[in-house]
C-alpha cells in the first residue's frame, strides 16, 4: 500500500476521499469492492498474511473508519486470544484490536479528514493502512495464527505461558 498517491487526479474537486482512493486503487491494480458511496473493501498483502481492509466514511463527521481484518483467528482459544489482544492494545499507538461477532480479529482506527486537502486526507488514509498492517504483522504470531510458510502458532504448544508474551508487547526501551 506504500506510495500509491502519485497517480491521483488532482483536478477532481470531489469531497469524498473514498472516491479519490478508489481511483488510486484502480491505478494501482488492486481488486476492490465499492459498497455504496461511503464504503470500500479490498485486500492488502502484509509481511505475514493477506488482510482485508475496510474503509467506511462518515460524511457528517468527515471521518474515515479503518478496519483491518485478520480472519484466521476464528479457531483460536477465546481466553488466550482475549488476553493477547488486551496486551497488544496496551502498546498499540494508532488504533486497537478487537474481536467481532464471528471471531475475526480486527484492527480499528479513525482518520480525521476535516478541513484537510484531498491529497493530505489520502496520505493519512494510506499511512493508517500501512500502520494497521504493521500492527497486524507484529501481532500475527502472537494472535495464534500460522503464517503461509507453515510457522507453527505459539498457542499450539500447551506448555507455552501466554504471560511471557509481555516482552513482545512492551516498548523496546528499557528491555535491554
Amino acid at each position: 500500500m506504500r506510495s500509491i498517491i502519485s497517480p491521483l487526479n488532482q483536478d477532481n474537486d470531489n469531497t469524498n476521499p473514498l472516491d479519490q482512493f478508489e481511483e488510486v486503487l484502480e491505478a494501482s491494480n488492486y481488486t476492490f469492492d465499492r459498497l455504496g458511496e461511503n464504503r470500500i473493501h479490498f485486500k492488502c498483502h502484509g509481511n505475514q498474511s493477506d488482510y482485508t481492509v475496510m474503509l467506511d466514511r462518515n460524511a457528517d463527521a468527515n471521518i474515515v473508519k479503518l478496519g483491518l481484518v485478520i480472519a484466521q483467528t476464528q479457531s483460536c482459544d477465546k481466553s488466550k486470544l482475549d488476553h493477547v489482544i488486551m496486551q497488544a492494545n496496551e502498546s498499540a499507538w494508532h488504533g486497537f484490536f478487537m474481536v467481532d461477532g464471528v471471531g475475526n480479529t480486527i484492527f480499528k482506527a479513525l482518520i480525521q479528514c476535516d478541513e484537510l486537502s484531498m491529497e493530505v486526507s489520502l496520505f493519512l488514509i494510506q499511512d493508517m493502512i500501512d500502520q494497521a498492517m504493521k500492527e497486524a504483522d507484529r501481532f500475527y504470531i502472537t494472535l495464534a495464527i500460522t503464517n503461509d510458510n507453515g510457522v507453527a502458532s505459539l498457542f499450539q504448544n500447551e506448555d507455552h505461558d501466554v504471560d511471557r508474551l509481555n516482552l513482545l508487547f512492551s516498548d523496546i526501551k528499557g528491555n535491554a
